[in-house]
């Protein structure tokens, strides 16, 4: 069977509790769960125009905008915009120190945000 890309919610939504009552490090945890949230999002959603509306990746970093283009040009302007958020939060979280998107707010959003995209599917 096929990997779920959806699962990656349960992993950032464990991540992101973990890091509101100090069971890890907060910072750590709302990271990864951002993370994590945007690849379920981001691969459900890749998987999904392929099979559904012939979308062909190239296997390269470049599939992150192209995906998003895919989307906007096939009249589901909100999947690319907010798929576009989430990839700048995930870089933040990933790359920056201090990360200015970094917070439970956020953290809890990029959740929120996932699920509303792969439940539009």
């Amino acid at each position: 069977m096929a990997f779920q890309w959806a699962d990656f919610l349960i992993i950032a939504k464990s991540l992101h509790e973990s890091g509101r009552s100090s069971a890890l490090p907060t910072d750590a945890a709302f990271r990864c769960a951002i993370s994590r949230a945007y690849y379920g999002a981001f691969c459900h959603s890749r998987d999904y125009a392929m099979i559904n509306m012939g979308f062909i990746p190239t296997q390269k970093p470049k599939d992150h905008e192209l995906l998003r283009n895919h989307f906007a040009k096939n009249g589901k302007k909100t999947i690319s915009t907010t798929l576009d958020r989430m990839r700048q939060w995930r870089n933040h979280s990933d790359y920056h120190n201090p990360s200015p998107t970094l917070s439970e707010n956020n953290t809890r959003i990029a959740i929120e945000d996932a699920e509303k995209i792969i439940q539009s599917m």
